[in-house]
């Protein structure tokens, strides 16, 4: 009986750049978004950051002693993975159930704790079911299945038919089935929203804090820019004042090698040798 009802993904990638120039905490506040607190709705959250390789087992183990230190009954570690394919190639996560009203500072502080080891955040997400309206449902449900037991047990008392008992008892059984199905959906339900997966993965690389336009990257990519387009400039207009000169040089050059030196020659005349005395 799980649908899942109203997926709500929040693309929350905003907080990939966080100023080369700012304080560590900005990307962590970009994610301070103020999702709508919904009765009902099983929230679950997805970090992705970028460190570099040798700082990632830190960070990892940082998000896991938060966690510890919230205790078992707030927090609980359920999965933990950490890959070295190379020394400049590392990669890992770590999966934690929370109390749900501690998941979004537990992400916020996870983020800061990123960008305190030179990495950041390069991706979000938080996503929402409704199971509130699959509860509702199955209790609706699980209220007709005791109306109908109630039903077939009045009819077997009433019953003076072993064939009729016998199928009213068979009946009943069914529904019994069908009731403890609906049961154990519906803890499955609850036990969703009682506790909020939160997921951090991390990924080797250099951290790109910022790429907005008054970011010192940024500065500093124009300066460089500027400065090509200026040389260039330079070049290009050397060349259009020297080619003119050049060009006619070469072409006299090459008059002179094609019969320049023997027309020159027969306008002098023939050389006069001297004679005996």
């Amino acid at each position: 009986m799980e649908k899942q009802m109203r997926h709500m993904t929040c693309a929350l990638a905003l907080a990939l750049l966080a100023g080369c120039g700012k304080a560590p905490d900005d990307s962590a506040e970009a994610l301070n978004v103020n999702v709508t607190a919904a009765p009902g709705v099983a929230f679950a959250y997805r970090y992705l950051y970028t460190i570099p390789p040798a700082n990632i087992a830190r960070v990892q183990e940082a998000h896991a002693q938060a966690c510890e230190r919230l205790g078992i009954a707030r927090c609980r570690i359920v999965g933990m993975t950490y890959n070295v394919r190379a020394s400049d190639e590392v990669d890992g996560s770590l999966s934690v159930k929370l109390e749900p009203s501690l998941a979004r500072a537990f992400g916020r502080q996870g983020t800061q704790a990123a960008e305190a080891a030179e990495g950041m955040l390069s991706s979000a997400a938080i996503e929402g079911v409704d199971v509130g309206s699959d509860i509702a449902a199955a209790e609706a449900g699980q209220s007709a299945l005791s109306a109908d037991r109630a039903r077939l047990d009045r009819g077997i008392a009433a019953s003076t038919s072993a064939r009729e008992r016998a199928e009213l008892a068979r009946q009943r059984e069914t529904l019994d089935a069908q009731s403890r199905d609906v049961a154990a959906a519906t803890r499955s339900q609850r036990a969703r929203l009682a506790s909020t997966p939160v997921s951090f993965r991390y990924e080797s690389g250099v951290a790109i804090r910022s790429l907005h336009a008054g970011s010192p990257l940024i500065r500093a990519a124009d300066t460089a820019l500027a400065s090509l387009q200026a040389t260039l400039s330079f070049v290009l207009q050397t060349l259009a004042v020297l080619l003119g000169p050049a060009l006619a040089a070469a072409l006299l050059w090459l008059v002179w090698r094609a019969g320049g030196r023997r027309v020159w020659q027969g306008l002098r005349g023939p050389r006069q040798e001297a004679g005996p005395a």
